[in-house]
């Protein structure tokens, strides 16, 4: 059997429509996770912002040590960058806390989860917050992903609200 044009434009059309689902999708995937990164590596970009590579080490030294390929102002560049996105990451985890606490006993217990899994000098995990909270760890998980939601609405703006309403109004 043959297909007519219109089947043809039809199947072209359903592909494409596909494809740009998909990419919709990995996009709106990809930001979630960058803030579930972000929260996970918090503390070990606070400790890089802390180091002082210039007072440990000379120029030449560091010339000397990575080859001549990077001279330390590189690195003091990558330290400056991520100061900048800790500040701002600060800015909006200090306005989710306020958001949080001002809220309901679930919007106060997201706060806390965030706070003890990836803030806190020791971490818990999903398990030992279950045991606190007298919960399944499953529903700390879930409360959780609804506290990186909201993370994510406030860090990406629009963006952030897109996937809210692709995740939970679809």
């Amino acid at each position: 059997m043959v297909d007519t044009k219109d089947d043809i434009v039809q199947k072209v059309l359903k592909e494409f429509e596909r494809q740009q689902s998909q990419k919709k999708k990995e996009h709106k995937d990809f930001r979630l996770r960058n803030t579930k990164i972000l929260l996970r590596e918090y503390r070990k970009l606070k400790a890089h912002v802390d180091i002082a590579p210039e007072a440990m080490i000379t120029p030449d030294e560091y010339k000397l040590l990575s080859g001549g390929h990077q001279d330390i102002s590189t690195l003091q560049r990558y330290k400056i960058s991520t100061k900048h996105l800790l500040q701002f990451v600060d800015a909006i985890l200090k306005a989710y806390k306020d958001y949080c606490q001002a809220g309901d006993r679930f919007d106060q217990r997201r706060w806390q989860i965030i706070n003890r899994m990836y803030l806190a000098k020791e971490r818990q995990t999903l398990a030992t917050l279950g045991d606190y909270y007298h919960i399944d760890s499953s529903v700390v998980g879930k409360e959780r992903n609804k506290a990186v939601q909201d993370l994510s609405i406030m860090l990406f703006g629009m963006q952030g609200l897109d996937d809210f309403f692709d995740t939970y109004l679809v």
